[in-house]
């Protein structure tokens, strides 16, 4: 990988000089490459790097000392390429361009924040910790070659400006989202996983592509949510989903997979919806546009309201 930047010339720790074939630790604004083969120990706090492109392999930490990584223009790493955050203290990775996962990375308890001035693109599967956005301008998860994948582990805290899942890419979050003074959209071909593993997961209000449950309770807000794509509702039974409709409003037929209760259903979708399991509403069914397919499957409608079936076209 040729790039005229300072590189490491062996392995060794980030704070010797002779680590790097400039003789001197990286400096503030300057792109950084850790070359194939070589390991490189951060063991000091980074300078506000510029790009870091990463060939070898780069750990962060070497002690109980939690460490901070500044990377302000962006972090790839490349095939065969690995980042480590060292499982001995909560480092700091703090990215301000983007971020290119074309290798390993390893977050073990790490906090990332991407915090630049202008967009910020995520591409390639990455399994984060603890993640969370601080940028008016905003950040989308994007595919590259192919589709891309991001998990967060821990809380995902949006904290300015939007988190956009782009076409054909995921969303997993396996614990809470908390949405401080940032947002959250989805592409219609773009998937939410609300992957937690216990119940009490809360549902964002926002407009949704395929939207997945873990097979765990969750909480539906009391507002009206839109999918546009695939409802894979897990297998759990006891959603709080109060006040809620769920409004299947694509463009292209749409399926809703596992057993699920909803309060008020909504079918807005000209090409269809059809169900893939047992489906339970409990409150308002309105049938706005295209055709309910049940299939082989039972639908149950026991809602309280004598006005509960709503035909506004067939």
């Amino acid at each position: 990988f040729d790039l005229n930047i300072p590189s490491s010339v062996a392995s060794g720790l980030w704070s010797a000089p002779g680590t790097w074939d400039t003789g001197h630790v990286p400096l503030a604004g300057e792109a950084v490459f850790i070359a194939t083969g070589h390991t490189v120990t951060l063991d000091t706090d980074s300078a506000n790097l510029g790009l870091l492109v990463i060939g070898g392999t780069l750990t962060i930490g070497n002690n109980a000392t939690p460490r901070t990584l500044n990377a302000v223009g962006g972090i790839t790493i490349l095939s065969g390429g690995v980042m480590t955050s060292s499982a001995g203290a909560s480092h700091q990775i703090m990215i301000g361009g983007h971020w290119t996962n074309g290798g390993t990375f390893t977050a073990n308890t790490s906090a990332v924040t991407f915090d630049g001035n202008s967009p910020q693109t995520l591409i390639g599967g990455t399994t984060f910790n603890l993640l969370t956005i601080n940028n008016n301008a905003g950040a989308t998860i994007t595919s590259g070659s192919s589709t891309t994948t991001i998990i967060v582990s821990s809380t995902l805290t949006l904290a300015n400006g939007p988190l956009a899942v782009g076409a054909n890419c995921t969303l997993a979050m396996n614990s809470a989202l908390a949405l401080v003074g940032g947002s959250l959209s989805s592409t219609s071909s773009g998937t939410v996983n609300y992957n937690q593993s216990s119940s009490g997961q809360v549902v964002a209000a926002i407009n949704y592509g395929n939207l997945t449950f873990s097979s765990f309770n969750k909480t539906l807000p009391a507002v009206t949510l839109n999918i546009a794509g695939t409802f894979n509702a897990g297998t759990a039974t006891g959603h709080t989903v109060t006040g809620n409709t769920l409004n299947f409003n694509g463009i292209s037929a749409q399926t809703i997979n596992g057993a699920f209760t909803f309060n008020n259903l909504t079918i807005n979708n000209g090409t269809g919806v059809n169900l893939g399991g047992n489906e339970t509403v409990g409150g308002t069914l309105t049938l706005a546009s295209g055709t309910l397919g049940v299939g082989t499957n039972t639908l149950i409608l026991c809602g309280r309201s004598p006005h509960r079936f709503s035909f506004s076209s067939f």
